[in-house]
């Protein structure tokens, strides 16, 4: 009797923080430049640095659109 199918394994993610940003699959693509605003990029940023960090909604939208009223960040 066979077993369960086995799931697709998702790709790894590489993040090089040092010397230039870059977050690379293992199957190739390059994640930030399919990116259409540096806020993602930054977001993944703030949370690689310090992975052991929660960090509040309030807090990373104010890091994101600090200019932005904080219903429209919410959007």
């Amino acid at each position: 009797m066979p077993g369960p199918a086995e799931l697709p394994r998702a790709p790894r993610l590489t993040l090089h923080l040092l010397g230039g940003f870059a977050a690379v699959r293992d199957d190739g693509v390059e994640i930030p430049r399919r990116w259409r605003r540096s806020t993602g990029q930054t977001l993944v940023k703030l949370l690689a640095v310090a992975p052991e960090l929660r960090r509040h909604r309030e807090e990373v939208m104010d890091l994101l659109w600090p200019d932005a009223p904080m219903d429209a960040a919410a959007r």
